[in-house]
């Protein structure tokens, strides 16, 4: 297309040979600035290409200024301070400790010669007798097993206590090879036999089968093994470790016969008795004044 200045129209076939007639300066112009927005494009893809691959690169960094920036604004914070411990003012001010409460009692909350009627006053537990002039008998609960809690006194003053599980008569021992065990120990002796007689109904039946018994013997003395260490002194000596628990366990429970085992500490003598009598077993931990056990 053509346009005459002179007759001030545009011209886009030649009225002679009918061909179509192209202004060469303008079509130039029309392809600069086709190729101007080519590469304007081009930079601005790459552009932008640029902007998303610096913002990830300087994520991190943008991140850890802004934790920068709220650790330090925590740490601006004044926090309020805890008020100070007053010390009493003098010794015969502070609170009295009760003799047989605190971390330092030497059996349960009692500590040893602390008096009969003092413990009878201070222990929760169910009264089960207190008739004799030398032991108080409650009942408590302990590994979910009723246990006799026994306070023994000389001259009303605490001189032992003692943990006392009884079981049921234990099953199935007729199915052992009797002829094949090893008796072991002591026979049971009178002084335990009697008080099947005096707690004639507290019997667990958890600990009734020699499954049962083997287990929870193992874990009374286990954990004393843990607290106080290797026994001083033991029923059968250096042949304990040459039999296995459950030759042990079947021996006692069948034969009625006793094991002891006891530990010696500064202040107390720990015994753990473990017998039978007519084939149901008894479990005691003892914890005996040091000053005062023979």
């Amino acid at each position: 297309m053509y346009y005459c200045s002179k007759c001030q129209k545009e011209i886009s076939i030649c009225p002679a040979c009918k061909q179509r007639v192209s202004d060469a300066t303008a079509l130039l112009f029309y392809q600069i600035a086709a190729v101007c927005f080519a590469v304007a494009a081009v930079f601005f893809l790459l552009e932008l290409e640029l902007n998303e691959k610096t913002a990830k690169a300087m994520q991190p960094f943008k991140d850890s200024a802004e934790i920068a920036e709220k650790k330090a604004k925590v740490e601006a914070v004044d926090l309020p301070k805890p008020p100070k411990k007053v010390a009493p003012a003098s010794k015969a001010q502070a609170p009295k400790k009760s003799p047989i409460r605190g971390q330092t009692a030497d059996f349960r909350t009692a500590l040893w010669g602390t008096s009969r009627s003092r413990i009878n006053e201070e222990e929760k537990s169910q009264l089960l007798n207190d008739e004799s002039a030398y032991n108080l008998d409650y009942l408590d609960t302990i590994n979910n097993l009723d246990t006799v809690v026994r306070y023994t006194f000389s001259s009303n003053r605490l001189d032992s206590g003692h943990y006392i599980f009884f079981g049921e008569r234990c099953a199935n021992l007729e199915q052992l090879d009797q002829t094949s065990l090893k008796k072991i120990g002591d026979s049971t002796p009178k002084s335990i036999q009697s008080l099947f007689a005096i707690f004639p109904k507290l019997r667990n039946k958890t600990p009734a089968d020699l499954k049962s018994v083997e287990l929870f013997y193992h874990e009374m003395l286990t954990s004393l093994v843990g607290q106080l260490g290797e026994p001083v002194e033991r029923t059968l000596g250096e042949d304990e470790s040459l039999l296995t628990i459950d030759q042990k366990v079947a021996s006692v429970m069948v034969f009625d016969r006793t094991l002891s085992y006891s530990w010696d500490t500064p202040k107390s003598i720990v015994d753990l008795v473990f017998a039978a009598h007519e084939n149901t077993m008894y479990l005691c931990i003892s914890f005996h004044n040091r000053k005062t056990a023979k």
